[in-house]
């Protein structure tokens, strides 16, 4: 079979983030050491890191050093800027991308927690959490937490205090939409994508997923037209081929499936894999 529904855990802005299980989100003491969320080689007093004397220049030398490339000197001035006032969400949050950016998921953990510390009720906070839960199979926590998500953004919470902006959830939706399709819900992660399509129009992302799950009912004409509708989007989009290519291994048209596969993987992978399903 061509494609695995565990592929659809999103690793959206390189979300690799970790939280430990819980009923709730539990920030107590979650500040730290700020020294704990820096992996890097650099040593911030050789660079001058301590001369930011107040959080928006530290603020500021960081976005510098991040527009140039330069993550470990810009995390260490974000960090500088959450030592310059605790209660920073916007240091703490900045240092969450960087630390997603660079793969590491337990620092990256680290301040989303820092982040819900300060803000508990952070929408994006909390969906990146539930996105974390989700790759790690805990589909109950993850539920929770895109529901909180959700309902706070819903709640109006998502202005300039609560530190999300205009930020939209609508990875959180989708999530909600993975589970249904994991638990075997089609109906529902159907009706999740196409909100969750109404929150963010023209993510192929999405129209991938809402095709899946129409393939897995069987519907293969819904699904065929969500695939063509991603990769009129992205043409370049694996997984909308590899979908694709499965409908039509289904409907008994080889050809075809491999035409579609030829550009991700070459003729002769294609016809392998497309033999390998019709053998199915």
């Amino acid at each position: 079979m061509i494609h695995s529904l565990t592929y659809r855990v999103i690793r959206v802005f390189t979300l690799t983030l970790l939280i430990s299980g819980c009923s709730s989100l539990q920030t107590n003491d979650q500040t730290g050491d700020r020294g704990e969320l820096y992996d890097g080689t650099l040593a911030a007093d050789m660079l001058g890191v301590a001369d930011a004397s107040t959080e928006r220049e530290a603020l500021e030398k960081g976005d510098s050093y991040w527009l140039r490339g330069d993550g470990d000197r810009a995390l260490l001035y974000y960090i500088r800027a959450l030592e310059l006032n605790k209660n920073a969400y916007v240091a703490a949050m900045k240092i969450a991308r960087v630390h997603q950016q660079k793969g590491n998921t337990a620092l990256a953990e680290q301040t989303w927690r820092t982040v819900l510390a300060i803000e508990p009720g952070h929408v994006m906070a909390l969906e990146a959490v539930g996105l974390i839960r989700l790759e790690q199979r805990e589909y109950g926590y993850a539920s929770d937490l895109f529901n909180q998500a959700i309902e706070q953004w819903e709640l109006g919470l998502v202005g300039t205090e609560s530190g999300s902006g205009g930020y939209i959830p609508w990875l959180a939706v989708n999530g909600l939409g993975v589970i249904e399709d994991l638990n075997q819900n089609y109906r529902s992660a159907i009706a999740y994508y196409r909100r969750a399509l109404v929150m963010a129009p023209g993510q192929a992302m999405l129209l991938n997923n809402l095709g899946y799950s129409y393939l897995l009912t069987g519907q293969l004409d819904q699904a065929e037209a969500y695939f063509r509708q991603a990769l009129s989007l992205r043409s370049d989009y694996p997984l909308a081929r590899h979908n694709l290519a499965l409908v039509l291994t289904r409907r008994h048209q080889p050809n075809q499936a491999v035409r579609v596969l030829e550009p991700v993987m070459g003729e002769a992978q294609a016809r392998n894999d497309v033999g390998s399903d019709d053998a199915q």
